[in-house]
């Protein structure tokens, strides 16, 4: 995502850094979740921050939708491109999902052999097929969840680029018009459809209006930079997203409306995309924008480290130490989280791109 300075296409350095936040997000909430198992297990009362990890997700969504057309707008229409759009973000995708999602198989088959406390209803052909194939259902439990938990997000991303990919064979004007025609048809078919228990009840709540949120805020970028028009540089940018973010948890906590979600995701992705970003100078957001690398990584594989540190600190600690808990299973999160990026998700994707390339030549 990198160009020249003042383009459409500069790189959006607090735009990686926003990407770590959401992902961090989600992963501190679900550290917040674990209390309960300490609090049954040694009867105490753990403090929390109550920290949201759907606004976490409310992010990823703008986040999403904006990336999709700032990598999309000026290729509708054009030859290739609905089959470069669909090889790149297969590439992004599945590979990572699919070997964690089988890693996922192998923690309940041995957690449940070792005697744990894990539903083994979760474990069959068919929702092991549908999780890998993006195809959204309820669970034994009601639950909109695939195998791999946190995969649920995918299935709309998944939807969004099939209807992205179809649209990039239309001008520009139509395609942006199909775009949020389907998102309307497909929330409109829900609501009057009512369907219980279909992919249909799924892919049509309202929050898949997230990523034309997103969508939008890229286009609008795209039509003032060709215009001519200037982005405002605003210091500080960083810091007004963390307080917005620290306003929307305190007001808020855990139980915000989905529609303040959306508008604290857009007004996030918003002063990332809507400002001049320059390169970041200290070392705090310098860390954050590299971790912004492997927030993907993060968000699909830091139950696993949750899993591992609470095993190992419950064995060798107890419930002593608990205050070095937290640091530890965080620091063990980021790091599992970028071995995941370097050795899965990078490596992943470029085999597969390779793979798509070359069976795409083949079919030429």
């Amino acid at each position: 995502m990198a160009a020249a300075a003042g383009s459409a296409h500069d790189k959006l350095f607090s735009l990686q850094i926003l990407r770590f936040l959401a992902a961090f997000m989600v992963f501190f909430s679900h550290i917040e979740d674990r209390y309960e198992n300490w609090e049954q297990a040694y009867h105490l009362t753990v403090p929390r921050l109550g920290l949201d990890g759907q606004l976490g997700v409310d992010i990823f969504f703008v986040i999403s939708g904006f990336v999709m057309g700032y990598v999309t707008l000026d290729r509708f229409g054009k030859s290739g491109a609905a089959r470069k759009f669909a090889t790149d973000r297969a590439s992004k995708i599945i590979p990572l999902y699919w070997v964690l999602t089988i890693l996922q198989c192998g923690v309940l088959l041995l957690g449940s052999q070792l005697g744990g406390h894990f539903n083994m209803e979760r474990l069959n052909m068919e929702e092991l097929t549908k999780s890998l194939l993006f195809v959204p259902y309820f669970n034994a439990e009601g639950k909109h969840r695939p195998v791999l938990g946190q995969g649920w997000t995918l299935n709309y991303e998944m939807a969004f680029y099939v209807i992205v990919a179809a649209s990039l064979f239309l001008r520009r004007a139509w395609a942006i018009a199909t775009i949020t025609g389907s998102f309307v048809l497909i929330w409109l078919l829900g609501e009057f459809l009512q369907p219980q228990n279909s992919a249909l009840r799924i892919w049509s709540a309202p929050i898949i209006f997230e990523f034309l949120l997103g969508f939008y805020l890229a286009a609008g970028r795209r039509i003032w930079l060709t215009s001519g028009g200037n982005l405002p540089r605003i210091p500080g940018v960083t810091v007004a997203i963390a307080a917005i973010i620290a306003g929307h948890v305190l007001f808020f906590g855990r139980h915000a409306p989905p529609w303040i979600g959306a508008m604290t995701g857009l007004l996030t992705v918003g002063l990332c995309v809507l400002t001049k970003n320059s390169a970041p100078k200290d070392i705090v957001q310098r860390t954050m924008a590299r971790l912004g690398d492997s927030s993907y990584s993060l968000y699909l594989s830091h139950n696993f480290a949750l899993l591992a540190v609470g095993v190992v600190w419950r064995g060798l600690f107890g419930a002593t130490a608990l205050w070095a808990y937290v640091p530890f299973v965080i620091a063990a999160g980021l790091m599992g989280a970028h071995l995941c990026y370097l050795l899965i998700e990078r490596q992943g994707t470029k085999l597969m791109r390779s793979a798509l390339h070359q069976a795409g030549l083949r079919t030429a």
